[in-house]
């Protein structure tokens, strides 16, 4: 039998976090397209590709707290969040009680507001109380098992209690493992390979490097600029220096390319993917020398 949890401001104000963020990632693009090309206009742009990603992470949160349910069945309790699912065996229960257990309040890492309550707590005996629910820590139920406590948040707790009892007598049909299960999305966002991430990071950076150069050159340049130049070094082709935002746009899509082809293949060729993040970061290297040249 599936539970909602109890509906509070907590799903509003999650939305409106997300809504403002989405404002802010409009609001520097927006003047980032109409100021001036220099220096100010680059940390515009930063902020609008900071802010883009926390909107959509703030929106993509919002979305799972408002699918989060409780779903209880003769093989356990399966709590759901949208992209994670988290099985808790009938076997591994050892009860489902109404008050709180006790626990040190100073070792909370929860974020808590009105009808918000998710995080974890540690008890004097060692185990976490992980928190998955919408109602304050004194209206939870605590489902125990011996290696951790789920606090849980049903709509009607008493309904919840009844339908526990009921399925737990039935004895379970398949055995659950207490665990986690992950959307690949989510996984990719807790992905934990350094060397990747070192790569991939330094890709990033110095593309935002290139990025950065190009935009405080800009302001000091001529209205011509050597594009090209002879074997001897001679520039033998002029251009407007808007041109030079080429550079990192050609840099962007080679970065774009690495990472999707790297991404493809990471479970299957690693090696290869480790190199297809290397090489992003030596071309954006490559064009920052190439600017240099150009700009000065």
């Amino acid at each position: 039998m599936r539970f909602s949890p109890r509906r509070d401001v907590g799903l509003l104000l999650l939305l409106a976090a997300a809504l403002a963020a989405l404002a802010l990632t409009a609001a520097a693009t927006w003047a980032a397209l109409n100021v001036a090309i220099g220096p100010g206009a680059f940390v515009l742009l930063i902020l609008a590709l900071v802010s883009l990603p926390v909107a959509l992470a703030a929106i993509l949160y919002a979305t799972s707290f408002w699918l989060l349910s409780y779903r209880v069945e003769r093989n356990g309790l399966l709590i759901s969040a949208g992209l994670f699912h988290l099985f808790v065996p009938m076997a591994a229960i050892e009860g489902v009680y109404a008050a709180p257990t006790q626990h040190n309040p100073f070792r909370a890492r929860a974020l808590r507001f009105p009808g918000h309550n998710v995080g974890y707590q540690l008890t004097p005996r060692g185990g976490p109380i992980i928190y998955l629910a919408t109602a304050r820590p004194q209206d939870c139920l605590y489902v125990i098992t011996a290696k951790r406590t789920y606090a849980i948040s049903p709509a009607s707790a008493g309904a919840f209690l009844r339908a526990y009892t009921e399925e737990r007598a039935l004895g379970p049909v398949r055995q659950w493992r207490e665990s986690v299960r992950v959307a690949p999305l989510l996984q990719m966002v807790v992905w934990r390979d350094y060397l990747g991430l070192g790569l991939a990071g330094g890709a990033l950076l110095a593309g935002l490097v290139l990025l950065a150069l190009v935009f405080w050159r800009y302001p000091h340049l001529p209205a011509q600029i050597p594009l090209h130049f002879d074997p001897l070094g001679r520039p033998d082709r002029l251009g407007p220096p808007q041109q030079l935002f080429y550079l990192p746009l050609i840099g962007s899509v080679v970065a774009l390319i690495n990472f999707l082809l790297a991404i493809a293949l990471y479970r299957r060729e690693r090696l290869l993917s480790y190199f297809l993040w290397g090489s992003a970061g030596v071309v954006q290297v490559l064009l920052i020398v190439a600017l240099r040249s150009i700009a000065g």
